[in-house]
């Protein structure tokens, strides 16, 4: 997967979430990270305009590591700190097969739980000062 040289300069300060810009079940979950974000560390960006990788895995590139799907997900808890980075500590008891295996199943069937894509930029719109 490529991606663009724009996340590799800001995930040396700041984690940089990517995400399936397509999906509003993606975007539902990025709006609810960003919420919870009070050190307003992360910074985010579509999969479908940074990268020319598959859209079906979240991505966290973070001190220019590359993490996807539950990974992702821990370092993003992780990231929010307290009681979500007691949550990622129990996460990371699970063998990451069986947490990747939770994920997919997740991934395949986002998209028939919120089908309404139309309204998917208009969720994380006030936050576009931190979009890449």
């Amino acid at each position: 997967m490529h991606i663009h040289e724009k996340v590799w300069v800001k995930s040396e300060t700041n984690p940089v979430i990517l995400y399936d810009g397509a999906c509003l079940f993606c975007s539902y979950s990025l709006k609810w990270i960003l919420q919870r974000d009070e050190k307003e560390a992360f910074w985010f960006g579509s999969l479908q305009k940074i990268t020319q990788g598959n859209p079906e895995t979240v991505i966290v590139v973070q001190a220019n590591q590359v993490y996807s799907k539950s990974t992702a997900i821990i370092k993003i808890l992780q990231n929010l700190g307290g009681f979500y980075s007691v949550c990622a500590s129990i996460f990371m008891m699970i063998p990451l097969s069986v947490r990747d295996i939770v994920y997919d199943w997740i991934a395949k069937y986002r998209h028939t739980w919120k089908k309404d894509t139309s309204t998917c930029e208009r969720l994380v719109s006030q936050w576009k000062n931190r979009m890449i």
